[in-house]
């Protein structure tokens, strides 16, 4: 604990404000202290000796309810004050005051001066209750340089116009002891004060929540260090390779990511104080900040080398900061800030060489980020634990993200396919006697251009006739020349929607692989070396010295006439490319795919392999193609057919693509253009048609997001930033609001819910465009154009209003509202009880408050339920939909019965079933489809096989039945109440009982208990 020098007028406002309510009642004469404030260099307090009161800082969290008793304790051991004693020092105080504030522009406030000796004061050891410190300098010109410089920066005003203290913590021998900072006197300031909590009071007290610049003296930019030298990364693996580069003198320790946060408790973001801050050293960040601790001891100079993003900023900014507050920041500590864009050993030692100040920018810009996050979910989701029991959180960015897959969802639920039709047909030339034929497409019919709907199937299948019984001839031959650019070098968000595209990859396990890949791998010479950028960004840029290496290699290996003629330098498609200067690259160009198959796992290389062909085919020439339009027609010019194809000239960047050193080795698409020749054929020339076919096509709802597409959509509407999309898609999924199925995402029915709680009573702040708005501002943050509490004080006053407003709703009234949306696709269109077949089925809230149900409104008479939040098994034995699709169609008619055979969709996958759902009747027989099998390929015959399972196959020994059915993975077996999937290689239609029984013995170690469910109502 040190001394801390704050103005009276300072001090006056602390103590006039409400937060002197905090004081408890003493008897005169005693030291009482309270809690005032909390700031980044340690918490804030008050002691009052009578009419004395002392301003302290320390550095002991007393957020907690325990830590302010003890707080309280030790002050009240403290000896009592002579009463008299106390009042002669007031007339002193007031003075020395009075006198060390000339010039000073203030309602009463007096300029801060070296304190001195409290001519009262005695013996520590005969007197406890000394309130005054006594600087101690060395010599006088050192003594006259700090009262210098302490005088001018304790009055220094930022550009927001915020007061800096410029006063250091110094680590107390005991933390009992406080040592008081200032002493104001009553007659003095206090009776100034103003009697509201004045505005710069809480500007102070936020100032040291952001003081991240490195003191002068402090750091020597450029300068090589000597003696012990203390780096501190992010992770493990990065500080691994980095010791690897440096000298002995050199210690790399890991910080594991941030060693402090916001408290995870109500309150830690104070909009009443100016926004200030309340930070806490998680339980698993302490031990690692121990080890740094350790590791400075003896050191001479320590370097702060987190990642080059706004993250990364904030970690250095911390430990900075903790550093400080531990008092372990000995004099002559050199401290440096510096960053690698890439870890080799040409990088990190030259990023040594270019130390910096933590940017105040950036750091901002996470205060920003981080107090928005937080009153966010600590506001709204205790309203959706207390209105829409069972839902876990809500988040800025997650909850816009959230309600971007309930409208898609929405969009394939509204969804009429529309029929339209066309007519194909195969062209042979006259003199090719059918050897030769190439597809066409009917384009034009009696004389009118067709457009998607067009035709109807009947027009449609005369033109077929008339096309086949009609000799056709070529009108015309048309050639054209396309330039194909190569895409630009990797950012954050493209790489995760190509990763997905044609890897198949999430976007957590992409960041995941890219993060090994630029930490470091082992080469085969034992070299250890970052094999990519950075991979966190948002620019598209590329340094000098890259763009010059790929060209080189470039012409080494495909040929000069494939480099481009001048460099080609990309600029960045966001509007504040701040996360860091460069795109994702291989930090070697000549480190090929094929040469690290033996040292990477196989996902790894896949990915590396994608990086380096994108970034070395942006420098590489355009790919030329010949694009050539053939049109035939009949001699009438009733019907006119088109045909089109494209060789490629010269392949420019795509000869990356066939570069089979380039190739993971596995079957990922390409991105070379599938060639298609067309004959050469002058105009008039005869041809015939063959084959010709009309076909019946229907219009498919949007199709629902992946990850990657997802990631696109958010790009395109500015919600979240690069470095957030894999966390926001991994927290959705956490939540369990959505679910992943062959790469497609399905929002659940508790995340649909959440989107329309928050869709209708939080419409403005999950809106898009102002989600947009709201990134558009903390990138202003981030650029330095506007300052970060600015955002947070335009945001609040209405979410706050609104959050008061909405709490005030009725529980009631917010399940009516949730019926009203979901209860036809939940409870289905006349929502008949399938138990008692005479009351409806009503969203309802569980005894406890805990989540919703489905429940007859017959009840206490009729006990039927129905749980929205089925997991995951009984979403498998469930082929019905809890939230119905609107296509379907008819198959056929069940011969036995003589009710329609439907085939319907599902979110959990296609099924079939005989018989409508009609009120006062049991449920239709329902089995599952298939996932291999088409929905428009799908037939009667195949409906009926289908509905002979779940089937017996006979007993096992016991006299068990054994049955084999269709689950939501594939065919299954099922035992006495256990199932084991049957391997895809086994034909079922082959499958015997010895055969079942040898599958469920071996399946038994990974077997799941299927739980004898009641009868439930699954609504179509």
């Amino acid at each position: 604990m040190g001394a801390l020098k704050a103005s009276s007028s300072l001090f006056s406002r602390l103590l006039c404000s409400s937060s002197a309510a905090f004081l408890p009642s003493i008897a005169p004469g005693r030291i009482s202290c309270g809690i005032f404030e909390s700031g980044s260099q340690g918490r804030w307090g008050i002691a009052q000796s009578g009419q004395k009161f002392v301003l302290y800082q320390f550095s002991r969290d007393f957020s907690s309810a325990s830590s302010r008793r003890w707080f309280r304790r030790k002050g009240k051991k403290g000896a009592a004050l002579n009463a008299s004693t106390a009042e002669s020092q007031q007339t002193a105080g007031a003075e020395n005051v009075a006198k060390k504030s000339p010039g000073r522009k203030s309602k009463g406030t007096a300029k801060p001066e070296e304190e001195t000796q409290d001519p009262q004061a005695v013996d520590k050891k005969k007197a406890r209750s000394k309130v005054a410190v006594e600087q101690k300098p060395s010599d006088a010109t050192n003594a006259t340089k700090k009262k210098k410089k302490n005088e001018s920066n304790a009055t220094k005003e930022d550009d927001g116009g915020k007061v800096k203290s410029a006063a250091k913590t110094t680590k107390p021998k005991d933390a009992a002891k406080l040592k008081p900072a200032k002493e104001v006197k009553d007659g003095g300031d206090l009776k100034e004060a103003p009697s509201k909590r004045s505005k710069k009071k809480a500007e102070v007290v936020a100032a040291t929540t952001i003081d991240s610049t490195i003191e002068t003296g402090e750091q020597e930019n450029g300068a090589a260090l000597s003696g012990k030298v203390v780096v501190v990364v992010e992770s493990p693996a990065k500080a691994k390779t980095i010791e690897k580069y440096l000298g002995e003198n050199y210690v790399v320790v890991a910080s594991y990511g941030h060693v402090r946060d916001l408290a995870a408790r109500s309150g830690s973001v104070r909009p009443q104080d100016d926004f200030d801050l309340v930070w806490e050293v998680p339980d698993t960040a302490k031990s690692r900040f121990n080890q740094i601790k350790t590791a400075l001891k003896g050191a001479q100079a320590m370097v702060l080398a987190s990642d080059p993003d706004r993250e990364g900023e904030a970690i250095a900014w911390h430990i900075l900061e903790m550093i400080r507050l531990e008092g372990i920041m000995k004099k002559g500590l050199k401290i440096q800030r510096v960053t690698f864009n890439e870890i080799t050993k040409t990088a990190v030692q030259q990023g040594m060489k270019s130390p910096r100040n933590i940017s105040q920018e950036l750091v901002d810009a996470y205060l920003a980020r981080r107090a928005l996050d937080y009153l966010i979910g600590f506001d709204i989701s205790p309203l959706l634990w207390r209105k829409l029991p069972g839902s876990k959180s809500a988040g800025r960015v997650q909850s816009a993200a959230l309600c971007l897959l309930a409208d898609r969802e929405k969009e394939i639920e509204s969804f009429t396919p529309r029929e339209y039709w066309t007519v194909e047909a195969e062209i042979c030339p006259a003199d090719s006697k059918g050897q030769v034929s190439f597809p066409a497409r009917l384009v034009s019919y009696n004389g009118v251009k067709l457009d998607q709907f067009s035709l109807t199937g009947s027009e449609a299948e005369a033109a077929a006739s008339y096309i086949g019984q009609s000799s056709l001839r070529v009108d015309g031959m048309k050639n054209s020349v396309i330039r194909r650019n190569a895409p630009g070098p990797y950012i954050t968000s493209s790489l995760q929607q190509d990763a997905s595209s044609k890897l198949g990859f999430g976007a957590s396990k992409t960041m995941l692989l890219a993060q090994k890949l630029y930490e470091g791998v082992k080469l085969p010479d034992g070299e250890l070396v970052g094999l990519i950028t950075y991979m966190r960004t948002d620019s598209m840029q590329l340094s000098a010295q890259a763009i010059e290496s790929i060209r080189k290699f470039g012409e080494e290996r495909y040929g000069k006439n494939y480099v481009l003629s001048s460099p080609r330098k990309f600029s960045s498609k966001v509007k504040n490319a701040q996360e860091a200067h460069e795109a994702i690259r291989p930090t070697g160009i000549e480190r090929i795919p094929s040469e690290l198959a033996k040292v990477l796992e196989q996902d790894a290389l896949r990915l590396y392999a994608l990086i380096w062909r994108r970034t070395m085919a942006c420098q590489l020439e355009q790919a030329v193609f010949n694009h050539v339009s053939l049109d035939v027609e009949d001699p009438k010019g009733v019907v006119r057919l088109r045909s089109t194809a494209s060789t490629m000239e010269f392949p420019g960047f795509q000869i990356v693509y066939r570069d089979k050193d380039a190739l993971a080795g596995d079957n990922e698409e390409e991105e070379s253009a599938t060639e298609k020749k067309l004959p050469s054929l002058k105009a008039g020339s005869c041809v015939s048609a063959i084959d010709v076919k009309h076909k019946q096509h229907f219009t498919e709802p949007p199709p629902r997001y992946t990850e990657g597409s997802l990631v696109k959509k958010m790009e395109e509407l500015g919600i979240g930033r690069p470095s957030t999309y894999a966390h926001v898609l991994k927290t959705l999924q956490l939540r369990q609001y959505m679910q992943i199925e062959k790469q497609r995402i399905i929002p659940r029915v508790r995340g649909r819910m959440v989107a329309a709680f928050l869709s209708r009573y939080f419409t403005e702040f999950v809106d898009y465009g102002f989600t947009a708005k709201m990134e558009e501002q903390l990138d202003a943050v981030s650029s330095g154009s506007m300052k970060w509490k600015e955002v947070l004080q335009q945001f609040w006053p209405n979410f706050h209003d609104k959050v008061t407003s909405t709490a005030k709703v009725p529980t009631q009234q917010v399940a009516d509202m949730l019926a009203s949306l979901f209860s036809d696709k939940l409870a289905g269109k006349d929502k008949t009880c399938p138990n008692c077949h005479t009351g409806e089925l009503q969203l309802k809230l569980t005894k406890f408050g805990t989540g919703y149900f489905l429940g007859c409104n017959r009840y206490p008479s009729c006990h039927y339920s129905n749980s929205l939040d089925k997991d995951e098994e009984e979403e498998e034995e469930e082929c019905g939909s809890p939230v119905a699709k609107s296509r379907s169609k008819v198959l056929g008619v069940d011969s036995s019965t003589g009710l329609p055979v439907l085939y319907k969709e599902g979110p959990y996958g296609d099924y079939v079933q005989i018989g409508e759902d009609a009120k006062g009747k049991l449920k239709p027989k329902r089995v599952r489809v298939p996932e291999s099998i088409n929905y428009n390929a799908f037939t009667l015959e195949m409906a009926m096989e289908l509905m002979k399972y779940p089937k017996e196959l006979g007993v096992d020994p016991e006299g068990k039945p054994v049955m084999i059915g269709i689950g939501r993975f594939g065919c299954y077996i099922r035992r006495e109440g256990y199932s084991v999937y049957v391997p895809k290689d086994q034909k079922v239609e082959e499958l015997t009982l010895e055969m079942a029984l040898d599958i469920f013995v071996k399946g038994k170690e990974d077997r799941r208990k299927v739980r004898k469910s009641p009868v439930k109502i699954a609504f179509a």
